[in-house]
């Protein structure tokens, strides 16, 4: 998902992992705020390896049975032995973003008396099975899977609630809720599948988990596949709309945008008048005679829009932009980008310039939110996957990736075709013909709509939320209500992706304080009912 990719267009650059501390600083202004990994404890766990086979290291291979996976705990709210446990199923990224965002389990668990636990999946952050990120990435890439992770999960649950984590005593009664947002959110709603025995319920918060081929959206039958994810970007569009607050000329001067784009490609002159309205540093040569059908720097300025439509929160957020982030986005960036393109004139031939440095002003809220950058030395490459190890993801269990959805003819961005045959040629070239998408893999592991609401489905205690101005609700569990087995589903309204999981502030909508008023009220059902059994 985005997560990844938008630290790499951001960054550009290589990071290195943190020492182990047993507490995380973070700036005080924050602090004086929010709850943060400042107020928790990082704790290590030993889990296994490989939870579905007994395999014998292998010799020269640094690969154990078993490697450490980073997690946070907070206790300070919690009630003792057989209190709830609220449990974040981490995603792709450092679990420290996770724990920093989250503030539905913070401002919630006292009043719960609820433990916090922030898990990190393997592959991510600092959690690396087989002795760290290089030699995971070359001898051991296929434990990673949403399997593993989840096995990992249940495993440092079962410590946890065993006593042997030292995290806390004994409590083998306490009622176990799942939290998770995006490919977390996924994980959180297939664990309360998977593992009901050791999850009770889940809030699964901007979950595309019917985003993969052979996966049904509703009743009817249709698949997220079927237009090959073009509605992801159909909804990036619609934000782009007066019809979601931005300007009204925003989304024509787009489309004309990104035909000037293409145009002003075709030639060295072109590039050198679109690096310079980009500001492209001189010396650099971002564009060259490779882009001159101007697919890179289309993309470039796509991408932007698709993290506009994904964090157009109602109050300034550095969480699109990632933990690095020298200055916050402002509130609902859509329509501050669409801002820079307001003008109906800027479509017109004779404005082309002012056309091009509105795009460029518009892009730049994302990409040098500080104005810190006088120049970028370069753009992602035209082939780059963009998501990093989470493209392994992707090459073989098709967990959601925008990059390679469908943008339809006609559209305001630059027209693309899903094409599985291209994708699978890529994923074994990168990883070897041993890896190829199953397409059918996700559907038999967790059933797809049918698992959820078929004759035969027996799921229970899941809240399925979903924002109106988050792509991803096009491969979300939308208009499913199931009250007898406790299965919700919610759209936000002027929601972007999983607010409902963040803290609370004056701007929220009455819609997202609704939405939390209604998870919270699933919980303690889900926790009486526990205590009940």
């Amino acid at each position: 998902m985005a997560a990844t990719r938008r630290v790499i267009l951001m960054a550009m650059a290589t990071v290195a992992l943190a020492k182990r501390p047993v507490r995380v600083s973070v700036p005080a202004a924050r602090l004086a705020s929010k709850p943060s990994t400042a107020n928790c404890t990082e704790r290590w766990a030993t889990v296994s390896a490989n939870h579905f086979a007994w395999v014998a290291p292998v010799d020269g291979l640094p690969y154990e049975d078993t490697w450490s996976m980073r997690y946070f705990t907070h206790t300070e709210y919690w009630g003792g032995p057989g209190h709830p446990i609220w449990f974040y199923t981490g995603n792709e990224a450092n679990v420290e973003q996770y724990v920093n965002a989250t503030g539905l389990m913070w401002e919630h668990a006292a009043s719960h008396q609820a433990m916090l636990v922030f898990a990190e999946h393997r592959f991510y952050g600092q959690s690396w099975p087989c002795g760290g990120a290089e030699n995971a990435q070359k001898d051991c890439i296929h434990l990673l899977t949403t399997e593993q992770a989840m096995a990992d999960y249940v495993e440092l649950l079962a410590q946890i609630k065993g006593g042997s984590s030292g995290a806390v005593p004994p409590t083998p009664t306490s009622p176990v809720i799942a939290f998770g947002g995006s490919y977390g959110g996924m994980l959180s709603a297939w664990i309360r599948m998977k593992y009901p025995a050791s999850f009770n319920g889940a809030i699964s918060a901007s979950a595309p988990i019917l985003g993969t081929p052979n996966t049904a959206l509703d009743a009817t039958g249709r698949g997220f596949y079927d237009d090959g994810g073009a509605t992801y970007w159909d909804i990036v569009q619609a934000d782009t709309s007066e019809d979601k607050g931005a300007a009204p000329a925003c989304s024509a001067n787009l489309d004309a945008g990104f035909d000037l784009i293409a145009k002003m490609s075709a030639d060295e002159a072109g590039r050198a008048a679109l690096s310079e309205a980009f500001s492209f540093c001189p010396d650099a040569h971002v564009l060259d005679e490779s882009d001159a059908d101007g697919y890179r720097l289309g993309l470039w300025v796509l991408f932007a829009f698709d993290d506009y439509a994904m964090g157009n929160y109602p109050f300034a957020s550095t969480y699109l932009e990632g933990p690095d982030a020298l200055s916050p986005l402002p509130p609902y960036p859509m329509r501050a980008a669409c801002d820079y393109l307001a003008d109906a004139s800027l479509s017109t031939p004779e404005a082309e310039t002012a056309l091009l440095d509105g795009l460029a002003a518009a892009v730049n809220l994302l990409y040098n939110s500080s104005g810190a950058t006088e120049c970028y030395s370069s753009i992602p490459a035209r082939d780059d996957e963009l998501d990093g190890i989470w493209d392994y993801q992707w090459c073989t269990e098709m967990a959601c990736q925008e990059t390679y959805f469908s943008r339809r003819a006609g559209s305001i961005w630059p027209e693309y075709t899903f094409n599985l045959t291209w994708v699978t040629e890529r994923c074994q070239n990168k990883y070897g013909p041993h890896v190829f998408p199953r397409t059918t893999h996700v559907a038999e592991q967790y059933g797809g709509w049918a698992g959820l609401a078929g004759p035969a489905a027996t799921v229970s205690n899941i809240v399925f939320s979903n924002g109106e101005f988050d792509p991803w609700r096009a491969a979300g569990v939308n208009g499913l209500n199931v009250t007898e087995r406790g299965i919700v589903s919610v759209i936000v309204a002027d929601g972007a992706h999983h607010l409902d999981l963040m803290f609370a502030t004056d701007e929220d909508s009455q819609s997202v304080k609704d939405v939390r008023k209604l998870e919270m009220d699933m919980i303690t059902l889900w926790e009486q009912g526990a205590n009940a059994a």
